[in-house]
């Protein structure tokens, strides 16, 4: 799941006769939860597999990986 936030401002300024800027100003937010299973990382206890009482399952040879990842980046040009 992933929530991304984008704005941007453009501007055109004639500073001298002969002289001109273009600018753009953009903020970036984004926000995301990734998970998935990782062949190569077992569970704690390894062994014969077992549901536990509150949802998660052990002993199974592979792990489930969650990472969240936040960014925030601004700039002007």
């Amino acid at each position: 799941m992933q929530r991304t936030y984008l704005s941007a401002v453009t501007g055109h300024f004639d500073l001298f006769m002969n002289v001109a800027s273009d600018t753009v100003a953009y903020g970036d937010i984004s926000s995301a939860i990734h998970g998935g299973t990782n062949n190569f990382v077992t569970s704690p206890s390894y062994g014969v597999p077992a549901l536990l009482a509150d949802g998660m399952v052990s002993g199974v040879p592979m792990a489930l990986q969650m990472a969240h990842a936040a960014m925030r980046r601004s700039t002007g040009s």
